[in-house]
């Protein structure tokens, strides 16, 4: 007595192989579709006016005093659909280019300059900065709210803007 092959239908050999052919084909295609949603454009929804976010009084209180925390605050950034940004914060005027690279925002400075107001007096261009090296400032972005932290001196620094407009 002879046993049936262990995945036998029962049909003939090529419908067998034409059934598995068109499940391999349809997972494939679930998962092209997957991928199709699950891999959006950041760029899409990044642009837009950004503020300095607010943390709570608790959260800035624990940071600051067990994980020697400091937080960036009263800045602003608009991301423009031509690729260009503009950054202030209470120092200074930043301004250049972006760039997407994963989930990582990067700005390229072109211009920095001091920022000229009751508390820095310079003439009415601004005093102009360096920008650095050319190594771009990155933020990770986490839906609204971009995110750059770093260590300076053993303190970490944390800078998030959280999307207003």
């Amino acid at each position: 007595m002879s046993m049936p092959p262990i995945y036998s239908t029962g049909l003939p050999l090529y419908s067998e192989l034409e059934l598995i052919m068109k499940k391999c084909f349809f997972y494939l295609s679930l998962s092209g579709i997957g991928l199709i949603i699950g891999c959006h454009s950041y760029s899409e929804g990044i642009v837009g006016k950004y503020q300095s976010k607010e943390h709570s009084l608790i959260t800035k209180g624990y940071l600051s005093i067990f994980k020697n925390t400091t937080f960036i605050i009263g800045s602003s950034l608009q991301i423009k659909s031509d690729s260009t940004f503009y950054m202030e914060n209470c120092g200074n005027i930043e301004e250049g280019t972006w760039s997407i690279q994963h989930d990582s925002l990067l700005l390229y400075c072109i211009s920095n300059r001091k920022r000229t107001d009751s508390l820095n007096k310079t003439d009415s261009t601004g005093q102009f900065l360096d920008c650095g090296d050319g190594t771009p400032t990155v933020f990770i972005i986490d839906k609204n709210v971009l995110k750059q932290q770093w260590k300076s001196n053993g303190r970490l620094i944390l800078n998030y803007f959280k999307k207003i407009e």
